[in-house]
């Protein structure tokens, strides 16, 4: 897995990606609502769990992983691809670099719309 993925997941996983509801803990924000889908506050579980955009990618890529069905929340999704991933077998590697690459995926489509004011569609991503 590439080392900005690693990281990502590792900030990922100990909740300290910085959403619009950690940044509103600091500072007053105008609009903390998801830029993903515009609609519910935008917190991590929101953002890479419940987001009706991230749902669409997650989906996509548990068809491509040719799972029946991904969990709804960013709780149930850690769940799942930590058994997964257990043991050294070649599918657990292919799981954990494709979650990576999703997870990677979805923060930086974030990023592009908040600073580049780029919107890609699902497919893009």
């Amino acid at each position: 897995m590439i080392p900005k993925q690693q990281f990502i997941l590792w900030i990922a996983f100990g909740e300290r990606l910085h959403t619009r509801d950690w940044v509103k803990k600091y500072m007053e924000i105008l609009d903390d609502s998801c830029l993903l889908c515009e609609g519910n506050e935008e917190s991590i579980d929101h953002q890479l769990g419940g987001c009706a955009f991230t749902r669409l990618v997650w989906n996509k890529y548990a068809s491509n992983m040719g799972l029946l069905r991904f969990p709804g929340d960013w709780e149930e999704v850690k769940v799942a691809i930590l058994t997964k991933v257990k043991g050294k077998k070649i599918s657990g590697s292919v799981y954990k670099c494709g979650f990576g690459t999703v997870v990677y995926h979805i923060l930086g489509e974030k990023n592009a719309r908040v600073y580049g004011r780029v919107r890609r569609s699902v497919d893009e991503v």
